[in-house]
């Protein structure tokens, strides 16, 4: 696991599933960042036209606002379509070539994604750090 400190970051993270979410959300917080959730996409969208957050951990299959349609949405809204998303999913690396049509940062696998993601976030944060995403 990456140990390089990075300033304290906003992370929204959008599950449906409520014990990866929570879970997630535990690990993300013991690494010193400030952590919301949503339950799907729409829920997301609403949470971030109020706060906006630094980057997105994003589950694909979800009811009411399935993952993609969330970035679909995002992309096409001004204020937020400058936001990171990370992919948590099932799916993992075999989502790449839809997922890189629609920008994401990176797929994850659902069950290997903790440690994973907090060295991802690591990079991710010294690009926002230097003002924008490379």
């Amino acid at each position: 696991m990456n140990s390089r400190p990075t300033a304290p970051k906003q992370i929204l993270i959008v599950d449906d599933d409520a014990q990866a979410r929570e879970g997630l959300a535990l690990v993300m917080e013991a690494a010193g960042h400030a952590v919301r959730t949503a339950a799907n996409g729409l829920e997301a969208l609403q949470q971030l036209r109020t706060s906006r957050a630094d980057v997105i951990l994003l589950d694909l299959a979800m009811p009411t606002m399935d993952g993609w349609t969330f970035r679909i949405q995002q992309l096409g809204d001004p204020a937020l379509a400058d936001i990171p998303v990370m992919v948590l999913s099932v799916g993992g690396d075999s989502l790449r070539p839809e997922a890189a049509r629609l920008g994401f940062v990176k797929c994850f696998r659902k069950a290997s994604a903790g440690d994973e993601i907090l060295d991802l976030l690591g990079e991710v944060f010294d690009v926002l750090d230097q003002g924008g995403m490379a």
